[in-house]
Parts: C-alpha cells; structure tokens; sequence
C-alpha cells in the first residue's frame, strides 16, 4: 500500500508545495508529507482544521494552537464569546460611563466585594483574551477572575468584573474547555448568582 494516495501522487508537484506552506506556518503540528497527503485526500474532517488552524495562525501570528483549538471546542459547544487569543494589556479605566447604568461597574464591584486592584489584576494577570465587537469589547480570563473592557473614542473602560467566585455557566463550561488545552490548575469555587450552594470546580490553564 502506498504512503501517499493515488491524487496526491498525480498532483505532486502542487501538492508538494502546499505541504510547505502549511509546514512554514505549522510546523511539526502538519506532520509529514504522506500524513499531509493522507489528510487532504482522505479524512475531510481533519483537512478542514489544518485550514483553519493555518489560517487562524496567519491572521495572529502571536497565538498558537492550544488557543485556537480551545476556540473551536466553545464553538461546539455553542460558547459564543468570539476570538480567543493571547491577553495582550493596555491601560484602561474604572469610571461612570453611559447614559444608562453609569455606575454599573461600581455596583457590581460592590456587590461581588471587588476593589479597585482587584479588577486591575484581572488584566494584568490574564492568561487569555476573547476580541468581541470587531477588538472594540475585550474580556480578560485570569486565575482569579475576569473583567469585559470597552472602548470608548481613544480610552479603555472597564464595564464589570467578576470574581473567581463569581462564574455563571458559560464561564463554567469555558472552564471545562480550559481543562483540556492548557497547565496551570487552580482551585476555584463557581458561585451562580441565585443559588445558595457552592460549586467547585478546577481550571486548568496552559501557559508557555
């Protein structure tokens, strides 16, 4: 039986240099050239996310695999949070913002016994980032919590934060998403807003 099917053998020399493409942006993650051959021309599951991974990491070229395929999984799980990418930081505000609701951030940061470093922390700290609104909203995941960041003109507010014992059950579903893409473990009690038990669970997150 040969290593490479009968298409990829007609269509050598195109086939060739499509596998370094991919090799150029995959690296070991794109196998060899049969493994290639026999993905392409024989598993359209696997084809199909090889392009989007190789795609995903053309378009950022700072992130890798562990986020793009912890993407995917909260794809399927109808997880709709948008991009998930590396943190990357900027300076933003805790202020009133919008005519309805100013003081939202305060409440919450009151209500969930959230302080001023705590909600700055949630950035600094982060370990992954989802781009929302075209990059304009920005939630930051971090060991200890989260926090959601707008843009505003030229500034960076900060809209509301949540503590690590604060998870609703998406965030608990990301969680599990987490658990099986990166390292670090934290123990973590998830509090839904309404119930009076305690749940707690681990997240597991890989860092480089």
């Amino acid at each position: 039986m040969s290593l490479f099917p009968k298409e990829m053998i007609e269509n050598a020399n195109h086939d060739i240099k499509q596998y370094e493409m991919f090799k150029k942006v995959l690296g070991n993650d794109v196998g060899s050239l049969a493994n290639f051959g026999q993905i392409k021309y024989t598993d359209s599951k696997k084809w199909e996310y090889l392009k989007g991974l190789k795609e995903y990491l053309e378009k950022y070229p700072t992130s890798d695999k562990r986020y793009y395929d912890a993407g995917e999984k909260l794809k399927e799980l109808w997880i709709k949070k948008d991009l998930l990418l590396p943190p990357v930081q900027k300076q933003a505000f805790i202020i009133p913002e919008g005519k309805r609701d100013s003081y939202h951030i305060m409440n919450r940061m009151f209500e969930r016994n959230i302080t001023d470093d705590d909600v700055r922390s949630y950035m600094q700290n982060a370990k992954a980032m989802f781009l929302q609104w075209g990059g304009q909203r920005q939630l930051f995941v971090s060991d200890n919590g989260m926090c959601l960041v707008l843009k505003q003109n030229d500034e960076w507010i900060y809209k509301t934060a949540w503590s690590k014992y604060e998870l609703d059950e998406d965030s608990e579903k990301i969680v599990e998403v987490l658990k099986k893409c990166w390292i670090m473990i934290v123990a973590i009690t998830a509090r839904r807003m309404g119930e009076s038990s305690a749940v707690t669970c681990a997240m597991i997150l890989y860092v480089v």
